[in-house]
Parts: C-alpha cells; sequence; structure tokens
C-alpha cells in the first residue's frame, strides 16, 4: 500500500492517529512561497479544467518522505494521510513542487507572468480522479492535491 505523507501542525493534545477537518474548507489555504498572483492563477487554472481549487482547498502530500520532510518547521509533525470522505485528487508525475517548477520556468530565461504561467499549466501533465488514484498519486512520489472534507491520519514523526 502506498503511503501519502505531510508535515502537519495540530492543536495542542492530538493523538498518535485519528481524523481531522480539511482546515481549508473554512479559511483558504495560502501558499507558502508562491507569489499571491501564481497561486490565484493556478487555482483558477484547476477549477476550470477539474473543477476543484486544488491550491486553495486542498491537502498536500508526497508519497517521497524526503520530499514531505522538507516542510517540518516549527511544531509540525509528519504524518501519513489519507481521505475518509469523498475526495477529488490531481497530481502531476512532473511537479515535486509547483513553486520550483515555476522558478525552473523562470530560470530557463523567460519572462513568466500571469497568463504565460497559465498557459504552461496545461503542459505539465496534470492527472485528475474522483475517489480513485489514491495509491497511484502516492506511489508517484510527487505533489499530491486531496481536496476532502475529513482525512485519517497517523504520526510518523515528531520533530525534535
Amino acid at each position: 500500500m502506498a503511503i501519502l505523507y505531510r508535515a502537519h501542525t495540530f492543536p495542542d493534545g492530538y493523538t498518535h492517529t485519528g481524523q481531522f477537518e480539511n482546515p481549508y474548507l473554512k479559511m483558504p489555504r495560502r501558499p507558502r512561497t508562491s507569489p499571491k498572483w501564481m497561486h490565484e492563477a493556478a487555482d483558477n487554472w484547476f477549477h476550470s479544467n477539474f473543477g476543484s481549487k486544488f491550491r486553495s482547498g486542498a491537502l498536500f502530500g508526497s508519497g517521497n518522505i524526503e520530499q514531505a520532510k522538507k516542510y517540518l518547521t516549527g511544531d509540525a509533525v509528519l504524518i501519513s494521510v489519507w481521505p475518509t470522505s469523498p475526495y477529488k485528487l490531481c497530481y502531476s508525475p512532473d511537479v515535486y513542487d509547483l513553486f520550483n517548477t515555476y522558478v525552473e520556468m523562470c530560470l530557463d530565461g523567460e519572462d513568466i507572468d500571469s497568463a504565460k504561467f497559465t498557459n504552461q499549466m496545461g503542459n505539465l501533465g496534470y492527472k485528475f480522479f474522483e475517489n480513485s488514484g489514491f495509491e497511484e498519486a502516492a506511489a508517484s512520489g510527487y505533489e499530491v492535491m486531496i481536496a476532502a472534507d475529513t482525512f485519517g491520519y497517523t504520526v510518523v514523526q515528531v520533530t525534535e
């Protein structure tokens, strides 16, 4: 069975295993490193193509534990996570991190603005699934976005 990992910060008193509500149902996710225009352009592209604003409403994870560990900061713990309610899932077998992909586009010497970035999104090979695809996505080791109401989790590693 493939495992999806993510760095996650819980309120005090969390247990080793359990369930939590998608925090982005009430307050849209804010990007960590992506410029606001890029976050919004990607969100709009995902909504237009797959019917879900994956950048602001989904939990992110990776089947690559080392990639997930890069996001451990502060009080975050490394968890394995899976949807426990109906879900939509999206990933690209070419994108470990969309912001890093954007940076690579810029390093190729092209000045990337919102319109050019949006046009490039269609070339990134994103795959969309509804209530399926979890095993494939987690096994890929790439960035996985899951939009669901609730998630199950098990703590894998606590930061020190």
